[in-house]
């Protein structure tokens, strides 16, 4: 570069700051451009080529070669602005020579410009690992396109491997035994021994020899029947049902019935259930429910059951056998 010591500082000043906006604008911007890069590749999904079944990876396809598109436009960008920086260093510098030659005949004394080569050169290596960042990127894609191709190769052998297999056609069974040619002894002796699959009759139900029996050991339950009832009485109306199954299980049902049952004169601290009969002021009444009300309160707890008569006359005295 020509000597420029005949510039102005003040013009020497504007050069400088606008080369180094120039340089720093694109450093910034390739920066970014850089990260996003990174960033892209590190999203790009890995594909375990040895997994089987392998789902539709068109859309990873496609969006590969839509990062690696956009990879190429980027870097024609990059490849312009580093052309475009060139270019202004270039104006620059003509830009200089021209003032060289204008001042030259004035001849005043300025100090030595700057060398900017070392900046041109960082952003000419910088551009040139992008290039070669590029170049990594599609043959990652190159690479993992195979991949995808061989997988899709291995899973084509797989389908038609298992289209070509022959399906075995299904066969009937034994048909069954008829229910009437089932025979069932009507009681089980414990002191014999039976064989596995014998029906018997027990305690109301059905039970089956599911092995070799030994007395009771071997016999299981599978019609559940009722072997015994019984009803005991808990009280003057309550009654309790007791039933036993076949296989064991005991079962219980309480019911009570409004029976009538005299209680006598009715009785203010007492209190009276359905079907209780009580006399209150020499009529019968009968409960419906239970209460401790009287019979005369009023509601649906009392039905006058009896009402209460007139009083009858005095009967005449006379002795017997005495004239009229």
């Amino acid at each position: 570069m020509r000597d420029v010591t005949g510039i102005p500082d003040e013009l020497l000043g504007v050069i400088a700051r606008a080369i180094r906006l120039h340089v720093h604008s694109y450093c910034t911007s390739f920066g970014a451009r850089l990260d996003a890069l990174e960033k892209a590749s590190a999203r790009e999904p890995v594909v375990n080529v040895t997994s089987f079944p392998v789902k539709d990876h068109t859309e990873a396809i496609e969006g590969l070669r839509r990062t690696h598109e956009e990879h190429g436009r980027q870097a024609v960008e990059d490849r312009r602005a580093l052309d475009r920086l060139v270019g202004a260093i270039d104006g620059i510098a003509d830009r200089i020579k021209t003032l060289e030659k204008r001042d030259s005949v004035i001849n005043v004394p300025s100090p030595p410009a700057k060398d900017h080569t070392e900046a041109i050169e960082g952003l000419r290596r910088a551009h040139e690992e992008h290039g070669r960042q590029t170049v990594e990127n599609r043959r990652a894609i190159d690479h993992l396109q195979n991949g995808i191709d061989a997988l899709g190769e291995r899973l084509t052998e797989r389908i038609r491997a298992i289209e070509s297999r022959t399906i075995p056609v299904p066969k009937d069974g034994e048909p069954g035994r008829d229910a009437f040619e089932i025979d069932m002894l009507p009681v089980i002796d414990f002191a014999r021994d039976y064989p596995r699959g014998t029906l018997a009759q027990h305690q109301g139900g059905i039970w089956r020899a599911h092995a070799n029996t030994h007395g009771a050991h071997g016999w299981s339950c599978v019609v559940d029947g009722i072997a015994s009832t019984r009803v005991t009485m808990d009280s003057e109306r309550s009654f309790t049902v007791h039933i036993e199954r076949s296989g064991g299980a005991h079962e219980t049902a309480t019911f009570a019935l409004p029976v009538l049952i005299y209680r006598g004169v009715y009785q203010a601290d007492e209190t009276y259930r359905a079907g209780d009969v009580v006399t209150w002021a020499g009529s019968l009444w009968h409960c419906n429910a239970t209460t401790d009300t009287r019979p005369d309160a009023g509601g649906d707890a009392w039905t006058l059951a009896a009402k209460r008569g007139r009083d009858g006359k005095d009967a005449r005295m006379r002795v017997v056998g005495e004239a009229a």
